[in-house]
């Protein structure tokens, strides 16, 4: 019995340990995809990029780390709005652009032409592309609130990130310092957008890596015609984030109890 106390002595407040540095490690990690509106402002109530004008040019960022995953294909991004601007009325162009050294973030190569995919009044999410047959069709975008009954939205095709001739930063809770060495690609699209009569802009991106489905995270996407403030604020855990941080503190407190007793 003493040699299984001690035992579990041991394990629990590794194992707290080990949950404690994975919660660090994912809050640290940079997401494969990430979405930056130019001038925007973070949102911490919905963990969005958010500017205060739907209609107008906005400079979207699209931030690919292919990191050791490899190669980001297939890529597009998604300009959803809400169904009351009716179909066929909102306008999207588009036209391709640099950051120019914005916020020390340079970006060497210009990405090629945004190909638009048209625009689905279906009221569904969009569809990823990865592993998909006849008897396994693609998968939607997680809706996180925003697609389905109400929701219109356009695609655009924007083809592959192999590069890494860019700096990389989170984009989240605030605008990040480059990083020193150039392991991303940036590309950025100047957004021309007209029509929308009520409610927002919302932009997702979604593509394929190593045969499976990658899209930025919830709370590296971006908004435009709202702005809520929050900003410099504590963000929100990601659920599963969250997760292991509480899995730390029961492993802790049973670790507390045992050298009590």
């Amino acid at each position: 019995m003493a040699s299984r106390k001690s035992l579990l002595k041991k394990i629990v407040p590794a194992a707290a340990l080990l949950a404690a540095s994975a919660l660090f490690n994912a809050a640290h990690a940079v997401p494969a995809l990430q979405l930056y509106l130019e001038g925007a402002t973070y949102d911490v109530s919905t963990e969005t990029w958010v500017t205060p004008v739907a209609n107008g040019v906005s400079r979207l960022w699209v931030i690919a780390t292919p990191g050791n995953q490899g190669p980001i294909t297939d890529s597009k991004f998604v300009v959803a709005y809400g169904s009351g601007n009716g179909a066929g009325n909102v306008g999207v162009s588009v036209a391709s652009s640099t950051t120019a050294g914005y916020g020390g973030f340079t970006d060497p190569s210009t990405p090629g032409t945004a190909i638009a995919l048209g625009e689905d009044t279906s009221e569904t999410s969009p569809l990823m592309n990865s592993g998909a047959t006849l008897e396994k069709p693609s998968l939607s975008l997680p809706s996180h609130g925003i697609y389905g009954t109400g929701t219109y939205f356009q695609e655009f095709d924007i083809g592959d990130f192999t590069l890494t001739d860019s700096p990389t930063g989170d984009f989240i809770s605030g605008f990040p310092s480059a990083s020193l060495s150039a392991d991303s690609q940036i590309s950025v699209y100047e957004i021309t957008i007209a029509g929308i009569t009520t409610g927002s802009v919302h932009f997702d991106v979604y593509g394929t890596q190593n045969d499976k489905d990658v899209f930025a995270p919830f709370s590296h996407d971006a908004e435009a015609g709202t702005l809520t403030g929050g900003g410099g604020e504590t963000p929100v855990p990601e659920p599963g984030q969250l997760a292991i941080f509480l899995f730390s503190l029961v492993g802790l407190g049973l670790a507390r109890r045992r050298r009590k007793a």
